[in-house]
């Protein structure tokens, strides 16, 4: 039986609900009145307790038709529920509130007795041969509403051939028999609510511990998606996520489709008063008042009607539930409360899949504390023990070599033996500097100075190599906290590094400039290496900053740690840009030392 899952509240009714019967009521009605409130209270279905009710008010009445026709809350419209003696094309008849004998009394909230149906210009024709009328409302009066506030929920009504068939004692068994058959709308409303509530609550439960048992984040918005479109009776769903900024929203989970490319701007929705007011909103028809969201919905199949649920983590908005149907609804409060606990549900298997991820970071990065810890304990055997020796060797080589005569073979011999010497001191400084937690000894200085003594430094092996230096600074000279020495070691570690993956020649540029403040950042500087050769996977840039894991041909896979772990020391930032085959480019940004009045970007 279909019931109505909102009233129709009808501010202008103001009908005596349920007049009394007059004495000259022949028994028979009593009787009619006493049968219906046995069928009334049997165990029968109430579509078909609603039928046997009517077939028998139309025989006791002598009428030729009869029906009971409830308003739809969606459309609006009068459709016929129950029917005796129509036809097909009178049982599909659907009236709009107002129009025809029905449509008036559903729109007065009075009853309607017409002796002759042709002389009366409301009437719209079920069936051809009709001469008489009579119809009622059906009122639903709740004990704790006025009278005056009573809601209509729809018309009986009755036919005959005959003119002048009905009386007004016929109208008031009606008006006896419309209030039974209200009291059981009533409650066949409650149970039908009543049971779709508990089985709604039940695949609710069944969801929530689905998405409970989810680890990750994607898989956890798919089974939301997924499960919230049979839970709601919508034809389809979707997660859309915020971004840090409150300004967009992130096509990250839909029930059928593909996600729309572009993200969903907050100002250009509907959803915006969802993030906005963190309350949910209900759009009765999207095309219409939310036009920007429906051109990016999937055209198959054509949704109309659409429920915006903000996922919530305290005051915090996480993102969107939306749920749309395929026909024009108005969803309940039942609907909304349900959805809304789904929401509430997925908000909290976000936030934990949130949480998760960043345990498994923090682990990571304790594993990788653990892990410079064991290498800086290294450091300091390997210089414990390969150091001294090592310098020992280094003299006793200088000594010897010293006493070879100038045109003796055997000396080029001491002179490739010192330079690996070198190299070995070199690869254990490194080591050294590595695990070595010593602080920067800061100091202010112009950052021209530095970048010239690194052209100074570099200018013989640039040669040897046939690289090209092209040269670009900012003409002022702006300066910086740091330590001279630890800058000068990661901006040559950085040219090193560059002129290494220009083993057959090339071009390395090197570029400079300063940013004025801002209201979103203060004044900075920035100094830019960037070569021709054969640049990084983005498996290598992945772990460009791990200790040993080098993507040179040669060394040891230190170089970038170091110069990292520099540069954060400094409170700057180290930006990597790289292409396979196309050259890296590695960004130092720093913090002024001093203002920088009306100098602006210079971008290389």
């Amino acid at each position: 039986m279909k019931v109505l899952r909102r009233r129709v509240r009808v501010p202008s009714l103001r009908l005596r609900l349920f007049p009394p019967l007059s004495t000259s009521t022949a028994s028979e009605h009593w009787a009619l009145l006493g049968r219906l409130t046995r069928v009334f209270h049997s165990e029968l279905n109430p579509k078909l307790i609603l039928k046997l009710a009517l077939t028998d008010t139309v025989r006791m009445m002598r009428a030729t038709s009869g029906s009971v026709a409830l308003i739809n809350p969606e459309t609006g419209q009068l459709e016929i529920e129950a029917s005796v003696g129509l036809s097909a094309r009178g049982r599909g008849l659907k009236l709009e509130i107002g129009k025809g004998i029905t449509g008036w009394v559903a729109l007065q909230g009075k009853p309607a007795r017409v002796d002759d149906v042709r002389s009366d210009p409301r009437y719209v024709a079920a069936r051809s041969n009709i001469r008489s009328e009579l119809a009622v409302p059906l009122i639903q009066q709740s004990p704790f509403l006025k009278e005056e506030e009573a809601e209509l929920i729809g018309v009986l009504n009755v036919d005959s051939v005959t003119a002048s068939a009905f009386s007004r004692e016929d109208e008031e068994l009606l008006h006896a028999v419309a209030r039974q058959i209200s009291s059981l709308i009533h409650s066949a409303w409650l149970y039908d609510q009543a049971q779709r509530r508990a089985k709604q609550l039940d695949a609710l439960l069944t969801l929530s511990q689905v998405i409970t048992q989810i680890e990750t984040l994607p898989e956890v918005l798919d089974a939301v998606v997924k499960g919230a479109c049979p839970l709601m009776s919508t034809a389809f769903a979707a997660v859309m996520l915020l971004d840090p900024q409150g300004e967009t929203l992130s096509w990250s989970a839909l029930s059928h489709g593909h996600p729309p490319r572009t993200p969903l701007l907050v100002e250009d929705s509907q959803h915006g008063a969802v993030v906005r007011r963190k309350k949910t909103v209900s759009v009765y028809e999207i095309e219409k008042s939310d036009p920007v969201f429906f051109s990016v919905l999937p055209r198959r199949p054509r949704l109309a009607s659409m429920l915006s649920v903000p996922l919530l983590s305290g005051e915090r908005v996480l993102g969107i539930l939306a749920l749309c149907t395929q026909r024009l609804h108005r969803f309940s409060n039942d609907e909304i409360q349900i959805a809304q606990t789904l929401a509430n549900q997925a908000a909290l298997a976000i936030q934990r899949c949130h949480l998760s991820a960043r345990l498994v970071s923090t682990e990571e990065e304790l594993r990788q504390g653990e892990r410079l810890s064991a290498i800086g304990l290294l450091a300091a055997e390997v210089a414990h023990e390969i150091r001294n020796p090592l310098t020992v060797i280094k003299m006793l080589t200088h000594n010897l070599e010293r006493e070879i005569p100038e045109n003796d073979p055997s000396r080029k011999d001491f002179e490739v033996l010192a330079r690996k010497m070198e190299q070995m001191n070199h690869t254990v400084e490194r080591v050294l500097g590595l695990a070595r937690s010593s602080e920067p000894n800061f100091e202010i200085l112009p950052l021209s100075p530095l970048i010239e003594d690194l052209v100074l430094l570099i200018r013989h092996k640039l040669a040897n190599q046939k690289v090209r230096l092209k040269l670009k600074t900012s003409s002022e000279s702006p300066f910086v906290r740091a330590d001279r020495a630890q800058m000068e070691q990661a901006l040559l570690n950085l040219v090193l590094n560059a002129l290494q993956a220009m083993p057959d020649g090339g071009t390395l540029r090197i570029t400079s400039g300063a940013i004025a403040a801002s209201d979103k950042a203060p004044a900075s500087l920035w100094i830019e290496i960037r070569d021709s050769g054969f640049g990084m996977t983005s498996s290598q840039q992945f772990n460009l900053f791990e200790p040993f894991l080098t993507s040179k041909r040669t060394g040891t896979g230190l170089g970038m740690a170091i110069v990292n772990k520099i540069v954060h020391a400094h409170s700057g930032t180290l930006t990597v840009r790289s292409k396979a085959k196309r050259g890296t480019a590695v960004r130092i940004t720093l913090p002024t030392a001093l203002p920088l009045p009306g100098l602006g970007p210079l971008e290389a």
